[in-house]
Formats: C-alpha cells, structure tokens, sequence
C-alpha cells in the first residue's frame, strides 16, 4: 500500500473532505500539541491510548445511568404508593443494568497501545494479535478533516489522523491506524500532534514548544499536565 492507496481510502472515507499528506521529515507549519492520548512518554518509547482503552466503561456509564436510575425511580414511585409486588422487579433489572455491563466491561483485555520505539526508531501496532510495525524514517500519514452535523449540536468540525503500518515481515501487508478519536479536533490540532511525534521521534525525548531539543522536560510536562490519565512518566532528574 503506497501513497495513491492512502489517498484513495481517504476519498471512501470522507468524501471530498480537506486532507493533508504528512511525512516524518516534513514539518506541517503548526506548534507540537498533545491531544491528551498519550499513554506514556518515556526516553526510550512513546505509548498512544487505542479506542478501547479510553472508551472503556461508557456502555456501563449509559446503562447504569438511564437504565438503573430509571428503575430505581420505578422502584420509588411503587414504595410511595404501596406497590410492593412490583419492587423485588424493579430492583432486579436495577441491579442487571449496573452488572451485567459492569463484568462484561471489566473482563475485556486491554488492547496494546501504538508505540513509537525511539530506539529502534520503528512505530508498532497490534491488529487481532498481528505485530505490525513500520520504520519511522520514511513514514506516511494522512490528516483529514470533516464536519459532523446534529440536530442538537449543529456543525461540529472532527480531524482524523491515521498512519500506513506494515506486518512484521510482510510488506504487501498494510493496515491505516487511527490515531486517537477524531471528534472534536481540527486539522490544525492534528497537525499539531504530528509535529509532537515528529518533535519526540526527531528531536525527543524532550523538546521545546518549537519541537526543538531541549535537555529540559518542562515543555512536555506542561502538555501532559491536563491529561486525565497522567503516568507519571518523568524522573526527578528532568523536573525543574
């Protein structure tokens, strides 16, 4: 899968909509932005979050929420008016809205994240326990950029970005990965997260707000500061 390939599936993907083609020696004009996916950032590797990590526990969150709270609001209603027959019912399919969710959630396995190996200098995926992996010298991406429109949102502008990874030994064999979830980012933004794994993979481990390198962690740090699943990731060595 080469260069005409990533611009015909993002054609299928999206239409005709605004697409930018990125590469790993090629800066994009935009300030490296962390768009809260990192996983964890160390000397050595970069870990990126996948879908099933960061989406994990919204199908417990919407059924406990509206299920649960709907029938235990049941449940009220029939202790006020003295339906007593009907609460063991009500309670029940409380409790099977919180739990059955709940375990089915929890015994999923984690998926791997997608590392980018500074040592190695190669970027790895895991596809339904498949290694596939690509040189970062030399790598391809694709930014595109899309409008979603809702009856209670109206426009909402969503930017996806995918890299081209290659099974271990096999060429011929190519997968697009997305890297973190589209909705709500523009183009700049991801441009923005290209530049900070241009920036890491370049320039890293540590670098500056221009993504030059710097022996310093503070600007890195101050990305990750805001994240909602922070690793802890720096030594004391570079905290100033």
């Amino acid at each position: 899968m080469a260069l005409n390939d990533l611009i015909q599936q993002a054609r299928a993907k999206y239409g005709q909509a605004p697409s930018v083609l990125l590469a790993a020696d090629q800066p994009t004009g935009e300030k490296p932005m962390e768009l809260f996916i990192t996983d964890e950032h160390t000397e050595h590797y970069l870990a990126l979050q996948v879908g099933g990590d960061s989406d994990r526990g919204l199908i417990t969150g919407a059924l406990a929420g509206i299920g649960s709270t709907f029938c235990l609001a049941l449940v009220t209603w029939l202790l006020i008016t003295g339906k007593w027959e009907g609460i063991p019912i009500g309670l029940t399919f409380a409790a099977i809205f919180f739990f059955a969710p709940f375990a089915w959630e929890t015994r999923q396995p984690l998926p791997l994240p997608v590392l980018f190996n500074r040592r190695t200098r190669e970027v790895y995926f895991d596809h339904d326990g498949e290694l596939f992996h690509t040189p970062w010298d030399g790598i391809q991406a694709l930014a595109c950029e899309f409008q979603m429109v809702g009856p209670y949102t109206g426009g909402m502008n969503n930017a996806s970005l995918e890299i081209l990874v290659r099974r271990l030994g096999e060429p011929d064999n190519a997968l697009m990965v997305s890297l973190g979830a589209p909705m709500g980012k523009t183009l700049a933004m991801q441009k923005g997260f290209w530049e900070y794994l241009r920036a890491y993979m370049n320039n890293g481990p540590w670098f500056d707000k221009d993504g030059n390198h710097s022996a310093s962690a503070a600007f890195v740090k101050s990305q990750l500061a805001a994240h909602m699943k922070p690793t802890g990731f720096l030594g004391p060595e570079f905290i100033e």
